[in-house]
């Protein structure tokens, strides 16, 4: 995890290890799996969606318990967390800080001031069992990071660059679905580059979870400094 929160150098493939690390198949790592949440599908962007699931039309029903009356019943949830600004990633140790999970490789330690929030947060965070997808760091503005998290087990690793840095003409030399279903996911002015987290769990306060998120993204203002600061070394 080393490098992750600092501005050191990139990862920023070749297009031979952009498609190793997952962008042959229209979308970095295809997508969040049919084992997440196959409800919470992102269409054509990341591999062909999550249309899959698991109820009883493709054998794996429990009797006449639909998967709704399963999810009621032990009160599971899914949900989504989408937005198109980076994460600042000095706040986005203190929200790491409280998951349930073991992310000592992806942080540093808190000081005593930050006590008392790192509880709030760990209470807020206990139903959260697991989570999944991607996301955008500051200090990595042309590298998808690969969220994952199960149980005690988090990652964060890169996955490789977003497509709106990948030459062009890997994009030119797709089939036409293939290469749509990328440029679905784009979005002026930053193209594919996005914070796209599936959350599953038991009693998930979602919108007091994704306040927490949406407070380590950029303000407006801090926005427009990063994205000056990134266009002149662009020119």
């Amino acid at each position: 995890m080393e490098g992750l929160f600092s501005s050191g150098k990139e990862a920023t493939p070749a297009p031979a290890a952009a498609a190793a690390a997952g962008h042959e198949g229209g979308g970095h790592g295809h997508g969040h799996g049919a084992d997440v949440a196959p409800e919470e599908g992102h269409g054509g962007g990341h591999g062909g969606g999550h249309g899959g699931g698991h109820g009883a039309e493709n054998g794996h029903g429990h009797g006449s318990q639909t998967k709704e009356d399963f999810k009621s019943k032990f009160n599971i949830s899914s949900f989504t967390y989408n937005r198109r600004k980076p994460f600042d990633p000095v706040k986005m140790q203190m929200f790491l800080q409280g998951m349930p999970a073991d992310v000592g490789r992806c942080v540093v330690p808190i000081g005593s001031d930050a006590t008392e929030k790192v509880a709030e947060l760990k209470k807020l965070l206990r139903p959260i069992i697991r989570s999944k997808g991607f996301c955008w760091l500051t200090s990595q503005p042309k590298t998808a990071l690969y969220w994952a998290h199960a149980g005690s087990f988090f990652e964060l690793q890169t996955e490789g660059a977003w497509w709106a840095d990948v030459p062009r003409d890997c994009l030119d030399g797709m089939d036409a679905t293939s290469k749509q279903k990328i440029l679905d996911d784009f979005m002026e002015p930053y193209g594919d580059r996005r914070q796209e987290i599936v959350f599953i769990g038991i009693g998930m306060k979602q919108a007091e979870i994704e306040a927490e998120l949406d407070a380590c993204l950029l303000t407006d203002d801090e926005m427009a400094a990063y994205m000056e600061k990134h266009h002149k070394k662009a020119e």
